[in-house]
């Protein structure tokens, strides 16, 4: 399911205008990004939680080429999804 498919559904479900559910995923997608990007993690019950993760240094072999390549420290989105969530997948 893509972006558009779920501003679809939505609009659908809750009988507002396809413009306005965009907006407000529009909205709420750079509010996740910006509390990301100052570190902060991001709950919603239920769901679950999104948090950035540092990544150190370190050095790795590509299997192919049998090269070693450094990678340089980083940051990474993780999910760790809620219990509600993992129950209805489950």
């Amino acid at each position: 399911m893509n972006k558009a498919q779920i501003i679809d559904l939505v609009a659908r479900k809750s009988k507002l205008p396809k413009r306005a559910v965009n907006d407000v995923i529009d909205v709420f997608l750079h509010q996740l990004i910006d509390v990301l990007s100052k570190g902060d993690k991001v709950t919603l019950s239920g769901f679950g939680t999104f948090k950035i993760q540092k990544i150190q240094a370190k050095t790795v072999r590509l299997p192919r080429s049998d090269k070693y390549v450094k990678i340089k420290p980083h940051r990474v989105v993780r999910f760790k999804s809620g219990k509600a969530l993992e129950r209805a997948v489950w």
